[in-house]
Parts: structure tokens; C-alpha cells; sequence
């Protein structure tokens, strides 16, 4: 079992290899009845590839089925709601769900057709689709990746697609914060793999994908929610669904109390992400073998920085990758390969939070 505030990272670029390592190591399925019926919830809010940045990769659904599976789960479903103005039909067949579903004979339940109920909770209704409700152990696999109005959408708001089309627009005209909240305050999941794999840096539809190289789990998703506003360069207060959602008592956002455990370190060289945003916030980088966690914080942060009008005053060069350690550059160095510049922000990696925060006091 995983513990409310405990919280999992394994790094690297093989999602269905790593979120079997990290699932054997933590076996968060203990107790539960072999034919209880579990929901898989993947992020397939348009039908785009999941390396457009905006979808959950179907080769970390692949190793999550194929670890069920082992364990003596069968009863698997996978169910999804896009986008208001896009069919989740053609989003489980663009985004490699139909393949999925083929290969190992599980559902697909497109929630844009299910039927729903209203559900209370302290005098907020939300109507919630009735296949999401019927299930006995649901699992949440978001994408980490920006989101044009809430800043950021990973745990809280992928459930957003458990609810009908007519309640998603209705979310819009609430200003979704308190919504979200309160769905998941109805409807808690059980437990939340994150694919951090290649998150986009500022879009909910993707197209600036930023490589992470990173598989995140958990079971309190307001937490979660919380680490991942720290990784994209967010405090609390940018996304305030997550402390709205603590109130509620869906879970707790003291990451000072949280056993953050990292399996692995990200040792494979990024491939520089060529999306057009990335490429302009590279002209401040001088990289050298970076690590794509290392690297894709750094672009989080510098993405950040000019949101707050201030990269335009950022002077110096920030150097980043395997092959300045040792060496001494003039300028800002970020993580710890480049401990040995004047200033540097430490960490293996660092978050974008804790580099938006260097950079400012060092304008």
C-alpha cells in the first residue's frame, strides 16, 4: 500500500519498463479483491499522439495492464472523455488506445456517450458519468503539462474528463477552480501515475512538448498536484484548485512532510526538443550533454520567468549539462553538474520553482 503522503519518482525515457519497476517496488493493489473492477483514466482530451504533449502515452497504460495483469486483475476498463469539440472515439484510435484495447482485451468506455447522476457535496452539484462511479478502484494517469486558463493541469483536473459534456462547459462558466475541486472531493481516485514523460510547457492540446523523463506516483492527488506546481515553476497560489481541493479535505499539500522518494536519476542525454516556443527560450542556454529532466526544468522555469515580464532582464548565459562539471563557466549553472560555477542551483534536478526563485534574486 502507498502511503497518503509518500510520493514516487522514476526517470527515464521507457515508460512501460518504468512504471512496472516502480508499481513491483510499491504495490499499491495489496488488499484489493482480484475481481474488483478497476477504471484506468488516461488524459485524451484531443486526439493528438501522446508526443504532441498533451496525451498519456499508451506504452505507460501498456505496462500498467501488463503489471494488473501479473498481479490477477482482469477486470480492467478504460474510460475517457475529450474535450468539448473533439470525439474521444477518435482519440482512442489516434492516440493508440484501440490498439491497446485489441491487444489485451480490455474496454474502451467513451464517457461522452455514458449516462450520468448528480452528485452533492456542501451544495455544489456535479453530475458525474455513471461507468466512473460504478468502479471500485480507480486509477489516474495524467499528463504533467501546462493549461492555458488554470496554468497547469495534472491529477486534480484529469478528472475533469470523468464528467459529461454538458457539465464541462458548465465547469467554464464556474471558473473551474472550485469545480475541480469539488469532483474530486465526490470522486476521489485511488491512485495517480503521472506521465511526465514530454509534457507541453504551456497548452492543454499540446504542440511545445518539454522532455521530462519522468513517471511520478501517488495516491493523494492534492499532493501530487502540489510537487508538480514546484516542477512547472508554480506556487499554490497560481493554480488555486489545489488548495481549494485541501480544504475540502481531499488531501494535503505539506510537502515537508512527504517522503518523496526518487528511484533513479535521469542519466540519458536530452534530445533538444524542437518545438518553437522551446527553441526560443534555448537562445539563453549554452547546453552541453543535459539531462532531460535537468533540461526540461530549466525550460519550465525560463517559461516562467517570461510570464513574470522578467527574462528580458536576464543578462547572463545559464550553462546546464553533464560537461560542465568541473568546469567554471561565467554565468549561472543549473543542477549539479555544474556545482562548480560561481552561482549555481543546486539539485539533481532541480525543480523550475526552485530556479524561477534563483534567477530572480539574481537578476
Amino acid at each position: 500500500m502507498i502511503k497518503s503522503n509518500q510520493i514516487s519518482v522514476i526517470y527515464g525515457d521507457k515508460p512501460k519498463v518504468m512504471v512496472k519497476e516502480i508499481l513491483n517496488l510499491l504495490r499499491p493493489e495489496e488488499g484489493l479483491d482480484k475481481n474488483a473492477l478497476i477504471g484506468i483514466k488516461p488524459n485524451l482530451v484531443v486526439a493528438k499522439p501522446a508526443s504532441s504533449g498533451a496525451t498519456t502515452s499508451p506504452e505507460l497504460v501498456a505496462g500498467l495492464i501488463e503489471y494488473l495483469n501479473d498481479k490477477g486483475y482482469r477486470n480492467l476498463v478504460i474510460l475517457e472523455g475529450s474535450w468539448v469539440g473533439d470525439r474521444t472515439s477518435a482519440a482512442f484510435r489516434i492516440c493508440g488506445y484501440e490498439a491497446l484495447s485489441k491487444r489485451y482485451n480490455i474496454p474502451l468506455i467513451d464517457l461522452q456517450k455514458d449516462n450520468y447522476k448528480e452528485y452533492e457535496h456542501d451544495g455544489v452539484k456535479i453530475s458525474i458519468c455513471d461507468s466512473v462511479m460504478k468502479l471500485d478502484y480507480l486509477i489516474n494517469l495524467p499528463v504533467l503539462k501546462g493549461h492555458c486558463q488554470t496554468n497547469m493541469t495534472c491529477a486534480l483536473k484529469n478528472m475533469k474528463g470523468c464528467i459529461p459534456d454538458s457539465e464541462k462547459r458548465r465547469f467554464h462558466a464556474m471558473g473551474l477552480h472550485k469545480p475541480i475541486a469539488y469532483l474530486n472531493r465526490i470522486k476521489k481516485a485511488d491512485l495517480v501515475i503521472v506521465d511526465g514523460l514530454n509534457g507541453d510547457l504551456n497548452f492543454e492540446e499540446g504542440g511545445n512538448p518539454v522532455q521530462m523523463n519522468r513517471v511520478i506516483v501517488g495516491s493523494d492527488p492534492v499532493l501530487i498536484d502540489a510537487y508538480a506546481a514546484q516542477l512547472m515553476g508554480f506556487s499554490l497560489e497560481d493554480v488555486p484548485y489545489i488548495k481549494i481541493a485541501e480544504s475540502l479535505g481531499v488531501g494535503s499539500t505539506d510537502l515537508v512532510k512527504a517522503e518523496i522518494t526518487e528511484l533513479n536519476k535521469d542519466s540519458g542525454v536530452t534530445r533538444i526538443t524542437t518545438s518553437r516556443r522551446a527553441q526560443q527560450l534555448a537562445k539563453y542556454v549554452v547546453e552541453d550533454s543535459a539531462c532531460s529532466a535537468c533540461y526540461g526544468s530549466l525550460m519550465h522555469a525560463l517559461e516562467r520567468f517570461n510570464e513574470r515580464g522578467l527574462l528580458g532582464r536576464l543578462k547572463t548565459k545559464i550553462y546546464i549539462g553533464q560537461n560542465f562539471k568541473g568546469k567554471q563557466p561565467d554565468g549561472i549553472g543549473i543542477g549539479a553538474c555544474t556545482s562548480k560555477c560561481d552561482r549555481c542551483v543546486p539539485g539533481c534536478p532541480p525543480t523550475a520553482m526552485a530556479i524561477v526563485e534563483y534567477l530572480e534574486k539574481n537578476l
